[in-house]
């Protein structure tokens, strides 16, 4: 019995994980198509930040975040930007949306920086 319950608590730790690492993955590559030169994407640490507010046509609402670095116009690279994405799933549906990606203009830019990364990025302490 202890071995069932043993496998079932690690596939549904699989599931989630699995589940976080996909976003990740759709993310960095919707990231990659704007980029200039996508194939010199070099990406850093992404992460996912649950959204505590509740919304009136989504669940499971998410952000991923995280930086690349790429290759500008004249070939080189000029530092890392960092990118947002929110995720939901429609209620009453089973799959995870792209609701809205959002990419730095440039390094350290205090728009970016305001409006999505402290907003959306920002990991909450556990409680």
């Amino acid at each position: 019995m202890k071995k069932v319950l043993l496998i079932a608590i690690a596939y549904v730790l699989t599931a989630c994980s699995g589940s976080d690492s996909s976003l990740i993955n759709t993310t960095q590559q919707a990231v990659r198509a704007k980029l200039k030169d996508p194939d010199s994407a070099k990406f850093g640490e992404a992460f996912i930040v649950p959204k505590e507010e509740e919304s009136t046509k989504y669940t499971n609402v998410r952000s991923v975040c995280g930086d690349v670095a790429a290759k500008n116009s004249y070939g080189a690279y000029d530092g890392r930007i960092r990118f947002m994405g929110l995720y939901g799933k429609p209620i009453g549906g089973n799959e995870m949306e792209l609701l809205e990606l959002e990419i730095e203009p440039q390094p350290n830019n205090k728009i970016f920086e305001v409006v999505h990364w402290q907003v959306d990025c920002i990991k909450k302490p556990a409680a």
